[in-house]
């Protein structure tokens, strides 16, 4: 590869990602914000073509499913934001979905925003959603799922209500509990009501057992794969200049050449450059310790430091771990991944000859991100 006189800023330009955490408070920011690419606009299509239904066929219940930092939570606000506030819909800018949207009734939609890990019980969190839609006290909501329900009933109007269950990115640690029941017994008792509900999953349905069961029982469930996130880093982060695509393809084969294990296609590396691909597969693991690590924001942040450098520079994993090791190190369930990694760093590559100990350093960064995914790591 002779590509020297090349640099990123040669073959692409950067553009800005907006870092939302919070998708309730402001629903014109939450869709001005909104990515689309073909496959949510199709997705986001299917779920409000569901709600516009509810008045003519009843209740409708909708699951999403997909690893974390995908956009699902992102995707329930901004239906949220347009089925609460019908003066939105003239601002959507894909076509498909500013024509489903307009199926919606011209009201706005009460929504009960229930989010998890901010009670002891999914039941709590529902309650307390509820009672703050409808402006009471959750005592008159009473102890169950059942009584809450109940109440919806009676206080709803010829408008479909609209219950979206999502986790909270505010939760000091992860939700370890099995809401799979309770999110059933949820839909079972809004059957045939006036009621949509959307649920946002944490990770992806690998089986149909258990709660798994439970959950696909009563809801379709919509899987919104890793695949799209190429596609919006290609068309809303990193655009390509069209003429520079053999200079990208010279870089993957540079990188294929060079790296023996380098095994990402050409089309996944074009989409992603200047971004290497490995962070897009372990960005899911670090949002399990980081929950308000954003993928988009760090490429577009991290683009923009290198659009000076040679073309065949990349972002890679040390600026990851640059960016979260004061976050990673806060979690108790590291605390023995960064012993070792302190242990190394000061007995192994401190030994390490100049020339070569930031390389090392480099590698020793990789390897503790790679071992977030839960096995082992080599180099």
């Amino acid at each position: 590869m002779d590509r020297s006189d090349e640099k990123v800023k040669d073959i692409v330009d950067v553009r800005n990602a907006r870092n939302l955490k919070d998708f309730t408070s402001d629903p014109g920011e939450t869709l001005a914000a909104y990515l689309f690419t073909d496959i949510t606009a199709d997705l986001m299509s299917k779920w409000l073509e569901r709600i516009a239904n509810v008045s003519r066929f009843g209740s409708a219940f909708a699951a999403l499913a997909g690893y974390r930092g995908v956009g699902k939570s992102h995707f329930l606000g901004t239906i949220g934001a347009l089925a609460a506030h019908p003066e939105l819909r003239a601002r959507i800018s894909e076509p498909h979905v500013a024509s489903t949207a307009e199926k919606l009734l011209r009201r706005r939609y009460p929504i009960v925003n229930v989010l998890r890990g901010t009670g002891t019980t999914l039941l709590d969190e529902f309650r307390s959603a509820a009672a703050n839609t409808f402006q009471t006290e959750e005592e008159k909501l009473g102890e169950t799922l059942q009584s809450i329900f109940e109440f919806l009933n009676a206080a709803a109007s010829e408008v479909p209500l609209i219950i979206l269950v999502d986790t909270s990115m505010d939760r000091q640690n992860r939700v370890m509990r099995d809401d799979g029941s309770q999110l059933a017994e949820m839909a079972e008792l809004a059957a045939g009501a006036n009621i949509f509900i959307g649920v946002a999953l944490d990770d992806d349905i690998s089986g149909a057992d258990g709660s798994n069961a439970a959950i696909s029982a009563r809801f379709g469930i919509d899987f919104l794969e890793q695949e799209h996130l190429y596609r919006i880093v290609d068309k809303h982060v990193f655009p390509k200049r069209n003429q520079k695509q053999p200079v990208l393809t010279d870089i993957h084969r540079y990188f294929r050449e060079a790296i023996p294990d380098f095994k990402w296609s050409v089309q996944k590396f074009t989409s992603l450059y200047p971004l290497h691909p490995v962070i897009l597969e372990i960005a899911p693991f670090v949002r399990l310790f980081v929950q308000d690590f954003a993928l988009l924001s760090f490429a577009s942040d991290a683009g923009r430091k290198i659009l000076a450098r040679p073309a065949n520079s990349l972002i890679v994993l040390d600026e990851v771990f640059d960016k979260t090791e004061e976050d990673l190190r806060k979690s108790a369930a590291l605390k023995d991944v960064f012993a070792a990694y302190d242990e190394l760093n000061a007995k192994a590559v401190s030994k390490i000859p100049v020339m070569q100990r930031l390389q090392a350093k480099l590698v020793l960064k990789a390897l503790l991100l790679q071992s977030l995914k839960g096995h082992g790591s080599t180099a």
